[in-house]
């Protein structure tokens, strides 16, 4: 395996994320395409054309510490993990195709005899493993990316989130908005294609016509305090496509079928939970007007994908980052969503963007 070197920009942050306004100053040129300018830097990283390539992220630290796996063939989990207190490994298949996991390497390398010490995690899913499990895919092409992530300090309390080898950075929100606690990390940019049809990724039927694109991944840590939420959002800032795992405490993505009513219905009543939190992770009693489905997520789990996929721009008149949608660069289109946090929670958000070099 090969460990990358990296190239580090860093901009303050000028528009939120989000805003889609043309009074909005434009984004900083020295940083990705896809970076979000709320991050406290954005760390570009180009892996080498080999198997199993290694790269940290650039929020590790006493916290946590974790890994992207590119050009994955089959990757020995024990050199990096086995040696700490918690042995358990949160693994996240990013790739397109399922990957498959063994126990151990001889399970792994024992390819005569069925066993079911030896199965498939779908792409975008996420399970935890032990240190010393083998991941493996069936050849080692550019689409194979994983992230294995190992929580090093398990007291989930902010003194220890917020430690000094861990940057983060509180989210702007626009005026006007509700300034919410939500706090990012430093950010990874993986400047490495995976070539994906877009419908397919979300689980979607593709239609004639589509074909296979290039995106890029764009990574990084969220932190919210228990009781909280994310605010109530449709589009994003860029044409994008987003999927969350959690890390630390539990949480939930949540939709809603009219943004208006529902951030109406929230305003000025979000709640404050009292010092020790509840006592079941998940509060079930607390009322969400227009919800209408929920992914409920504890370390280690990772919600289903949430937009819809078309060829046109369906962002009309509400947004701008979808106005040249074609077959070429398909539009993600989102319902109202939110992340709220029933304990103190870190979930890491996994980004898709379209590659500016379309080949």
């Amino acid at each position: 395996m090969a460990k990358e070197a990296a190239s580090t920009t860093a901009a303050t942050a000028k528009c939120p994320p989000g805003v889609i306004a043309s009074s909005c100053v434009a984004a900083d040129p020295t940083l990705a395409p896809g970076a979000n300018p709320a991050a406290p830097k954005t760390v570009t990283i180009t892996p080498r054309a080999a198997e199993n390539v290694v790269t940290e992220y650039p929020f590790n630290g006493g916290l946590l510490f974790g890994v992207m796996v590119s050009r994955l063939h089959e990757f020995d989990t024990t050199g990096l993990f086995a040696h700490q207190d918690n042995t358990d490994v949160i693994l996240t298949n990013l790739g397109t195709q399922p990957v498959l996991v063994a126990a151990t390497s001889h399970v792994s390398s024992d390819l005569h005899n069925d066993t079911p010490l030896r199965h498939a995690v779908p792409s975008l899913q996420s399970i935890i493993i032990r240190a010393g499990a083998v991941i493996t895919t069936a050849d080692a092409s550019a689409n194979g990316v994983i992230s294995l992530i190992q929580v090093r300090n398990t007291r989930n309390v902010e003194s220890d989130v917020f430690s000094r080898d861990t940057q983060w950075a509180k989210y702007a929100f626009p005026a006007g908005t509700p300034a919410l606690p939500l706090w990012i990390s430093n950010q990874l940019h993986l400047n490495h294609k995976i070539q994906v049809n877009p419908w397919q990724l979300t689980g979607l039927p593709a239609p004639a016509g589509s074909k296979v694109l290039p995106y890029e991944l764009y990574v990084n840590l969220w932190w919210l305090p228990a009781g909280s939420d994310a605010g109530i959002h449709a589009a994003h800032g860029s044409n994008l496509f987003e999927v969350h795992t959690q890390l630390i405490g539990c949480g939930r993505m949540q939709k809603f079928t009219d943004i208006d009513k529902a951030r109406a219905a929230i305003a000025g009543k979000r709640p404050v939970l009292p010092e020790g939190g509840v006592a079941s992770p998940f509060d079930t009693g607390k009322a969400f007007p227009e919800l209408y489905e929920e992914f409920r997520l504890a370390p280690g789990n990772t919600h289903l994908p949430m937009p819809i996929v078309t060829e046109y721009d369906a962002w009309k008149g509400v947004s701008d980052i979808a106005k040249n949608a074609s077959m070429d660069d398909p539009c993600f289109f989102y319902p109202p969503h939110q992340y709220y946090a029933d304990t103190d929670s870190v979930w890491i958000a996994f980004e898709f963007h379209r590659s500016a070099d379309q080949h």
